[in-house]
Order: structure tokens, then C-alpha cells, then sequence
């Protein structure tokens, strides 16, 4: 009898310390479990099985094919449990899942052994960090370093819009099904960004296809430049019932910033090429020959007068060197 009362107090204080355990581990965010040497789950904490939305019952036993993993994503897990068990080391890595509710997340995990008294591995504790946020910043980040890209090799604005658009309509939340088109109409200056985006012929092309797909409400920002001037409209059209939230608007924000950028440049490259064209306009009526070179007395600007003296045309000049011109009795 008192073995029996001993054994049973034993079976509650293990009970109350995994109770204790349990809460512990779900009231972090990161997901924590444990599984056995066939990949079955021991146990998962709130935070995982919520993602599963399954109780611990449910999950207790199966193995990640069992629980509806993608096949290449739970053979790749299954091959890491094997290699943690033989090597007695930890294995971690990243990977996107889709969870019960339809949307995708990125994680990262860490497979650790957990060592029996003989020094073989008992179990394997694991732990995953949700890092979906963190993922999307850098793909976010390298989908702007593309369309920068664009900009500084000089492609036309309607190619970095293109760019642009595509960058929120990919990376908004999943709930919105964006359709955005950027109005270059700043001589509109309606105090309505709206109102001006839809003076643009484009924008109404961009409603009709959005229309089919139910997005019928419009929302935009003012393209500004460095200096507050109104350089175009970049409209987000979305469903009525789903209103952009704080990160879409983000997005859209550095897409703003991005698209304002370019039309400046694009505008600073056109008022060099007027200055250039009415450079070129006096010096080429100039009685003189005009000519400038660089350090290493190669041609970076000949006047009409000039290049025609030697049988050019202007352009033709420049880059080359001036002994290749001159010859090499002149130049030295």
C-alpha cells in the first residue's frame, strides 16, 4: 500500500511539473516540441499545434507526413531527425510553410539532441522562430535593389513602374489583390490624388481588368519630389472590404519613395539633354574650334567647326584619343 500511495504521488508530481512545462513553453511565440526517433511528435506546444489547429491529442504520434507536410518538405525534415540521431548533433535550417489557415510564413528551427545517460540520443527537443517578417524585408529589399537597378541603366519610367507595381502587388498581404498604376498627370493638380490618377487614360484600362477581379475600390498617394512638388499618382486598387493595413501601406510607401526617385532622375536627365542640345545649338555656329578632353587627352566635347576640319561629325569624336586625330607629329 505504501509503494501504491508512493507510486501515485510520484505520477502527480510528474503530472503537475509537465502541466508546469507545458505552460512555460506556450507562452512563447516560438514553437517548441519534441520528437522521437521514427519522427513521431511527443509533444508541441500551443503556439505550433494553434498553427496546425490541432489539440495536443490530435498531433501526439505523428510524424510531419502524417500531419500534412508538403512530401519534399517532410522527407527533407525526416532526413535531418535521422541525422541528428546518428551524429549526435544539431541541424538547423529554413523553410516556408502553409499553414491551416491558408497562409504562408517562413521559419527557421533548430533540431537538438537531447543525450540519454549512455550518451546516445534519447529524443530531439526542436524549436522554431517564425521569421516571415524578416524574409519579406529581404525580398522586399532585393526587389527594390532590381528596380534601382533599372533607374541607374537609364530604362524607360514605364518599365520601372511596371517594376514597381508588381513588387507590391506580390509582397502585399495575401488578402489583397492589388492592381496599381502610377499617373504621371502633376499638371492636373487635383487636391484629390484619386480624382488625378483616374485623368490618366492608363488608369482606366487598370480598373477595368481590376474590376473583374472585384477590385473596385481605389485608394492612392501623391508622388512627391525632394523639394514637395507633385510629380504623378500611385493608386492601389483593392475589394471594398479590404482596405490596406499597416504593412501594405509601408509597401506601397517605399514603392512611392522608389517611383519618386526615378522621375526625378528621369526629369534631371532630360534638362541636361535640353542644356547639351542648346550647348551644342551655339557652339556649333561658334568662328572657333571649341574642344575639351580629359586627363588622358581624350575627346569629351568638339564644337561642328572642329570635327568637320578633320572630316567628323561631332559625336563621332568623342572617346577617341587626340593623337589618334592630330597624328603623331601634330600631338607631340
Amino acid at each position: 500500500k505504501t509503494q501504491e500511495e508512493s507510486l501515485r504521488s510520484l505520477t502527480r508530481q510528474v503530472s503537475a511539473q509537465a502541466e508546469i512545462f507545458d505552460i512555460a513553453l506556450s507562452n512563447i511565440t516560438d514553437f517548441a516540441y519534441i520528437l522521437d526517433r521514427a519522427g513521431r511528435f511527443v509533444y508541441a506546444n500551443k503556439p505550433l499545434l494553434d498553427l496546425w489547429k490541432l489539440s495536443l491529442d490530435e498531433a501526439k504520434g505523428k510524424t510531419f507526413f502524417e500531419l500534412g507536410y508538403p512530401t519534399a518538405l517532410a522527407t527533407k525534415l525526416q532526413r535531418e531527425i535521422d541525422q541528428v540521431f546518428s551524429t549526435g548533433k544539431p541541424v538547423t535550417g529554413e523553410t516556408a510553410y502553409v499553414g491551416a489557415d491558408g497562409k504562408e510564413g517562413y521559419y527557421e528551427y533548430i533540431f537538438s539532441p537531447v543525450l540519454h545517460t549512455d550518451g546516445a540520443v534519447d529524443v530531439i527537443a526542436g524549436s522554431t522562430r517564425v521569421i516571415t517578417a524578416r524574409k519579406k524585408e529581404e525580398v522586399i529589399g532585393e526587389r527594390r535593389r532590381l528596380v534601382l537597378q533599372l533607374i541607374v541603366e537609364d530604362a524607360p519610367l514605364g518599365k520601372v513602374f511596371d517594376a514597381l507595381a508588381r513588387m507590391v502587388e506580390l509582397e502585399a498581404l495575401s488578402q489583397m489583390r492589388a492592381c496599381i498604376t502610377l499617373s504621371m498627370t502633376a499638371c492636373v493638380q487635383e487636391d484629390d490624388p484619386v480624382k488625378e490618377s483616374e485623368a490618366d487614360p492608363l488608369f482606366a484600362e487598370c480598373r477595368k481588368n481590376a474590376a473583374q477581379l472585384g477590385l473596385t475600390a481605389a485608394w492612392s498617394t501623391p508622388i512627391l519630389s525632394s523639394q514637395g512638388r507633385r510629380l504623378g499618382v500611385f493608386t492601389v486598387l483593392h475589394a471594398p472590404e479590404e482596405t490596406p493595413g499597416k504593412e501594405d501601406r509601408r509597401l506601397v510607401a517605399i514603392a512611392v519613395n522608389t517611383a519618386a526617385v526615378a522621375i526625378e532622375r528621369k526629369h534631371a536627365e532630360e534638362a541636361v539633354r535640353a542644356s547639351e542640345a542648346q550647348l551644342r545649338l551655339v557652339t556649333d555656329h561658334a568662328s572657333v574650334f571649341l574642344v575639351q578632353c580629359d586627363r588622358e587627352h581624350r575627346y569629351k566635347f568638339v564644337n561642328r567647326g572642329y570635327a568637320e576640319r578633320f572630316g567628323f561629325e561631332p559625336q563621332s569624336l568623342i572617346g577617341k584619343h587626340v593623337r589618334e586625330i592630330l597624328g603623331p607629329r601634330a600631338y607631340d
